[in-house]
């Protein structure tokens, strides 16, 4: 399956605008767009018709429709798309302002991970990677199934865990990355798709938003921004860079301090 085509300044999405790499198409198929705007029919703006949502519901996947759209249609939709952006921002700010704080973030991430354990074929890849042990043991790498559950009950409100606060919000197996801050607190984390299938990424953000929780937490800051992740050496006198690498397991085997942006996810569908 060809890479999806991410949006840039001289890429813009067709449907939203968007520059910011939030919304794909295929090289093959530049008529069918990967829309975070527009994600149902009444977003979607005259010239373009919605299909359906991506399986993790983050995408509309809207279709150029070549059908006629006279000037009035286009200016009732610009008018209707302004009132529901500003109301769709503040009920996002409203949402992001009720999600954990950074410190009640790590608590119930650590509550997690002492669940669970690393296991042999996952702590191989980290070794291939070049991670030495006690940087694996320090990243808190852990291994999980898909829908993994737990033995003891944690906090449905953070990204990634079940309404019910028994089972993790993981589609398929692999292991968890956690995303650290300045003060190694952990605020977040992402999964590494063990084997991922067509299509799929080999990251995904843990979000515990779905279709049947349509305002589920996801690994948001309260700001609405995603972390980043900050990676300390044990030792030397680091010199601080900014480097655009892939994971945190590569940022730790570097001798500096690292500040990574976070993976952009790929759509399901």
């Amino acid at each position: 399956m060809s890479k999806y085509i991410r949006t840039n300044r001289s890429n813009p999405c067709p449907v939203c605008g968007d520059t910011r790499g939030r919304c794909r198409h295929l090289p093959d198929s530049p008529d069918t767009i990967l829309c975070m705007t527009a994600t149902d029919a009444y977003s979607a703006p005259p010239g373009w018709r919605f299909l359906k949502l991506t399986r993790d519901g983050l995408w509309g996947i809207v279709r150029q429709d070549t059908g006629d759209t006279d000037e009035a249609s286009r200016r009732e939709w610009a008018e209707r798309w302004r009132s529901l952006q500003a109301e769709r921002l503040q009920q996002e700010k409203a949402r992001h302002a009720a999600s954990l704080s950074e410190e009640a973030r790590d608590r119930e991430v650590r509550d997690i991970l002492r669940q669970l354990r690393l296991c042999s074929q996952h702590y191989e890849d980290l070794k291939r990677r070049g991670l030495s042990d006690e940087l694996i043991a320090a990243g808190q790498f852990k291994s999980v199934e898909q829908w993994q559950k737990l033995n003891q009950e944690v906090s449905y409100r953070l990204a990634g865990v079940s309404l019910g606060g028994r089972s993790l919000v993981t589609p398929q197996a692999g292991y968890l990355c956690p995303v650290w801050n300045p003060f190694g607190q952990i605020v977040a984390w992402q999964l590494r798709v063990w084997n991922p299938k067509d299509g799929t990424p080999k990251y995904l953000w843990l979000s515990s938003r779905t279709k049947k929780r349509p305002n589920g937490a996801t690994a948001h800051l309260p700001n609405g921004e995603l972390p980043l992740t900050f990676c300390t050496p044990h030792q030397t006198t680091p010199q601080l860079k900014h480097l655009f690498v892939e994971t945190a397991e590569e940022q730790r085997s570097r001798g500096d301090i690292t500040i990574s942006p976070p993976v952009p996810p790929t759509p399901l569908h």
